[in-house]
């Protein structure tokens, strides 16, 4: 009836508001490399997997302004958090690509379909470019994969959508070159490799190349 309804719903925004202080907080410890693994160890990652995945669920038209007001909530929470956790370079890794064993557990297509889904919301385009800026700082493997997962779309995305926005400027534009300039660091490492590897005589051709 109407009234256990009403008792529903109030009972999903209670849920919603102490998932999103519970992230919030959570945000605020993981400031160091001790904490963030403490984090980790006690189930943190697979938390806010979930919740990340319920706030980017698919919706519906006729879905209420509430319950989507809700997702959104998760959803800044959650990308807040996980924005954090990438200040570690193992556990960056493992939220961008996944782990050997499990490769599903990794949060980098939620990230990109939550930046999709909720394009006006400037929280969410900034706490996105910022995790995006975190997997690839100092990891050519992850920004390949966020180049690969097309990314950088969503990052020139935001960054159009928002063009008076300081926060997402300021994000869009880190995440871009901390892609960009491991990309082309690599790229200019392996060449000079190549040069070793082949001699002198090789030099004009491969810088040719």
């Amino acid at each position: 009836d109407d009234d256990n309804m009403h008792d529903k719903d109030k009972e999903e925004h209670q849920m919603v508001q102490l998932a999103s202080a519970a992230f919030s907080a959570a945000r605020v410890l993981a400031v160091n490399d001790d904490n963030v693994q403490i984090m980790v160890a006690v189930g943190t990652l697979k938390v806010v997997k979930m919740a990340l995945e319920m706030g980017v669920n698919d919706s519906n038209k006729e879905e209420h302004v509430r319950t989507q007001n809700q997702r959104q909530q998760l959803t800044i929470g959650s990308f807040g958090l996980i924005r954090n956790l990438c200040g570690n370079d193992e556990i960056k890794t493992t939220l961008c690509i996944g782990n050997s064993n499990d490769p599903s557990s990794s949060v980098l297509p939620s990230i990109l379909k939550g930046m999709r889904l909720y394009r006006t919301n400037a929280s969410i385009q900034e706490h996105g470019c910022g995790t995006l800026a975190a997997m690839a700082l100092r990891k050519p493997v992850n920004a390949m994969r966020i180049v690969q997962e097309e990314g950088p779309r969503e990052i020139i995305t935001a960054i159009r959508q928002h063009p008076m926005n300081v926060l997402v400027q300021r994000q869009g534009a880190l995440a871009i070159r901390n892609i960009v300039s491991r990309l082309v660091s690599k790229t200019s490492s392996d060449e000079q490799q190549q040069q070793q590897q082949q001699g002198n005589n090789d030099t004009f051709t491969l810088g040719q190349n």
